[in-house]
């Protein structure tokens, strides 16, 4: 869901397995945010995930003046966190890397990161806290919703598919320094 707070005048852009239920709870719950523009259903449309370009287009007034941000992910810990999510669908991870999204997709025009700032989900209790008062939201511990539990996503990669992510998600691995191991 792609949050848009007139009060706080943000607008946060939600990458899939980057923390987005947990921060769905906590902005409706501990928040009380409710002035939601965008949950998924523009002229018809289902998908909750859009990114930063299409808000931008849809919300072009606000996304000039509004803080906008997102949260990013190691590409192979979240490609095999939607592996994990979905194992008992039958679904390979291959066809999960290829029809799923870049986190790039997300954050990028082209070439150009057009967000505000970008958290990190590896340090992303740590960066909220730092973040979150310049959106005029107090620090606040994050939920943990839709943990699915213990599991080394490294079972889920052969050489061939760490290959594939990295090709894939090369900017983001790039940006932000992240590696498979």
């Amino acid at each position: 869901m792609t949050f848009i707070s007139d009060t706080n005048k943000f607008i946060f852009i939600e990458a899939q397995k980057t923390a987005t239920k947990s921060f769905r709870w906590m902005f409706r719950t501990d928040y009380e945010i409710e002035e939601l523009l965008y949950q998924g259903n523009i002229s018809g449309e289902l998908n909750r995930h859009r990114t930063a370009t299409y808000i931008k287009d849809k919300f072009s007034d606000r996304w000039k003046e509004y803080v906008t941000f997102s949260i990013v992910r190691n590409p192979w810990r979240r490609y095999a966190s939607w592996a994990k999510w979905i194992e008992d669908k039958d679904i390979d991870i291959d066809i999960i890397i290829q029809k799923r999204p870049s986190i790039t997709d997300f954050i990028f025009d082209k070439d150009k990161v057009i967000v505000d700032k970008i958290l990190k989900f590896e340090n992303l209790q740590q960066e909220w806290n730092e973040f979150s008062p310049t959106i005029g939201l107090y620090p606040r511990e994050l939920p943990c919703k839709n943990n699915l539990g213990i599991y080394d996503y490294r079972d889920y990669y052969n050489d061939e598919l760490i290959d594939i992510v990295y090709q894939k998600e090369k900017k983001i691995i790039d940006m932000m320094g992240y590696t498979y191991d």
